[in-house]
């Protein structure tokens, strides 16, 4: 069984690699299609935000997936073991 630590540690390495993932990606497709230079802002132009958006491929969207479900999945053992943790009476850690 894995110490609150190491769930800890499992948890923001899954985190970390999806929000790389994710940087990645939209860094991609935003050099692929950048906003309209007649975009007055403010934020990302809409029309540009839709194209990227249909042009992620299926693969990337699998990726991403698959990397937010190990997230979500390390984070629901760090939460079990906290609560275990807590009604043994031992300290989890915040």
């Amino acid at each position: 069984m894995l110490t609150l630590d190491e769930l800890e540690t499992a948890f923001r390495s899954a985190e970390a690699d999806l929000e790389g993932h994710l940087e990645r990606v939209a860094a991609k497709y935003q050099a692929m299609i950048p906003d309209s230079p007649e975009w007055p802002g403010p934020g990302p132009d809409p029309e540009a935000e839709q194209a990227r958006t249909r042009a992620v491929s299926d693969t990337e969207r699998a990726k991403t997936a698959r990397l937010r479900q190990a997230a979500m999945e390390a984070s629901l053992l760090l939460t079990r073991a906290r609560v275990a943790s807590r009604l043994q009476g031992g300290r989890a850690d915040q």
